[in-house]
This record gives structure tokens, C-alpha cells and sequence, in this order.
């Protein structure tokens, strides 16, 4: 089974969103360095990664990363994905959460 918080956090490094067809998207929010004069302490620049699920029009980025890493077509790699988007909602609406590997938890809150 393919490491998908794995392939989003790589393709995060590199692009500042990564759509799951039919889920969400992942946005990554750029934060520069900061300087805190009164204490010194310095922050380096990082990224938040925010989730959007109303991001859910699959753009291609993640289905490609996925057929080269896994040596399949991007038809079969979009399958997959829609597997793995299935088997998430199913784990949302039992358990209310879930969690991919390597990125965190991802909750359903009920409004």
C-alpha cells in the first residue's frame, strides 16, 4: 500500500498545494524567519500545512507523483487514490477522525 502522507508531505516541500481527488486539499503557508528582540530567540522559516476539504477537483499533481512512484498509469494511480479517499470517509464517519501517516489527524466535526 502506498505511504500517501508520505507522497503529500514531498510534494508540499514543492508546491504549496496537494489535492486529494474527492477529499481535500492540503495548503502549505509559508512562515519566514522571525527574530524576537526581546528574548533573542530565533524561529527559521517554516510551513504550516492547512487543510481546505472544499479543494477536491483533482489537478493531476498528486495522481502523477503517485503513477511514477508506484510504476503505474495514471489511470490505475487515480483508482488508487479513490480507494484510499473511500476507505478514509468510511474511517471519518465511523470514528470521526482518521490519520495519514506521516502528515496527521484529521477530524469530522459536525455542524
Amino acid at each position: 500500500m502506498i505511504n500517501l502522507g508520505a507522497v503529500i508531505v514531498k510534494l508540499l516541500s514543492e508546491n504549496d498545494c496537494v489535492v486529494v481527488p474527492d477529499f481535500g486539499g492540503f495548503v502549505a503557508q509559508y512562515s519566514s524567519a522571525k527574530l524576537d528582540d526581546s528574548t533573542g530567540f530565533f524561529s527559521p522559516p517554516s510551513k504550516q500545512v492547512l487543510f481546505n476539504k472544499n479543494l477536491i477537483n483533482n489537478d493531476g499533481l498528486l495522481v502523477n507523483a503517485i503513477a511514477q512512484v508506484q510504476a503505474i498509469t495514471f489511470n490505475d494511480a487515480n483508482k488508487l487514490i479513490k480507494n484510499i479517499v473511500r476507505d478514509l470517509n468510511l474511517e471519518l464517519s465511523s470514528k470521526k477522525k482518521t490519520e495519514i501517516n506521516g502528515l496527521g489527524l484529521i477530524y469530522l466535526y459536525d455542524n
